[in-house]
C-alpha cells in the first residue's frame, strides 16, 4: 500500500471519528472509499486539469492527474479547488495531500458520488474557444461548447446534412474525416472518426482551450 493511500485512509478514518452521531452502519457507508476509475476535471482558478478518480467517497476523492508528474507545483495544501465528472455535479474540495501526480481531496460538503441516474456519457470538457471547421474548400470559425474523446458540440456552423464530412482544427490538433451526427437549432454535434486519447485532451487543457469558467451545471 502506497504512502498516499495510507494518508487518504487515515483521513477518511478521522472524518469518521469526528462525524455527527449516526448509526455505526450509516457512518461507515459515508466515509468508505470506493474504487471508481472515473474520468474527471479538476479546476484550479481558470486552469482545468484532466484526471482520473481512482477512489471516492461521499466526503473526498483520490485523483490521478493525466500528463502531470509533480502536482506540488500546481496545488497548495489546504487550497480550495473544484472537480466534476458530469454536467450535474460540481464539487468544491480542499487539497489534503499531494504525491507525484496524485492529490487527495476533502469535499466541503457531502456528495453521493453515485447519485446520478442518467445513462453514462463520456466526460464533456467545457469550452468557449473558437475552432476552425473546414467544409470542402471553405473555412468556418465557430465557438465550441464542449469536447469529449468522441466528438464536440459547436454553435453557428452552416446548415449541414447529417453525415456531412469536415475537418476540425482545434488548437494544435487537426481532426480529419469528422462527421455531423446531430443538429439542434444553432447547435451541431460532430463525431470524430478516430477518438481522441487522454493525452490529446490533456493537451487541450494545457492550451486552455478547456475552461471551467464557461461550464454550466444543471
Amino acid at each position: 500500500m502506497s504512502h498516499a493511500v495510507q494518508i487518504y485512509e487515515a483521513f477518511c478514518q478521522n472524518l469518521y471519528s469526528d462525524a455527527e452521531a449516526k448509526s455505526e452502519t450509516d457512518r461507515r457507508e459515508d466515509y468508505r472509499p470506493y474504487l471508481a476509475y472515473r474520468p474527471c476535471c479538476v479546476s484550479n482558478g481558470g486552469q482545468v486539469y484532466l484526471g482520473l478518480i481512482k477512489n471516492q467517497s461521499a466526503n473526498g476523492a483520490m485523483i490521478e492527474l493525466v500528463d502531470q508528474t509533480n502536482v506540488s507545483n500546481l496545488f497548495a495544501l489546504d487550497q480550495t479547488v473544484a472537480y466534476f465528472w458530469n454536467s450535474e455535479t460540481r464539487v468544491s474540495a480542499k487539497v489534503v495531500w499531494r504525491e507525484g501526480n496524485r492529490i487527495g481531496l476533502a469535499n466541503e460538503r457531502s456528495v453521493d458520488p453515485f447519485a446520478n441516474t442518467k445513462p453514462f456519457r463520456s466526460l464533456r470538457l467545457p469550452s468557449a474557444t473558437a475552432a476552425k471547421f473546414w467544409i470542402g474548400n471553405s473555412c468556418h470559425v465557430a465557438p465550441i461548447e464542449n469536447i469529449s474523446m468522441g466528438g464536440l458540440c459547436v454553435r453557428g456552423l452552416p446548415d449541414l446534412p447529417i453525415g456531412a464530412l469536415l475537418t476540425v482544427v482545434l488548437g494544435k490538433l487537426e481532426i480529419c474525416n469528422s462527421a455531423v451526427r446531430w443538429k439542434e437549432g444553432r447547435r451541431t454535434g460532430i463525431r470524430f472518426q478516430t477518438k481522441l486519447n487522454q493525452q490529446d485532451l490533456a493537451q487541450l487543457c494545457r492550451e486552455q482551450i478547456v475552461s471551467s469558467e464557461c461550464v454550466q451545471f444543471d
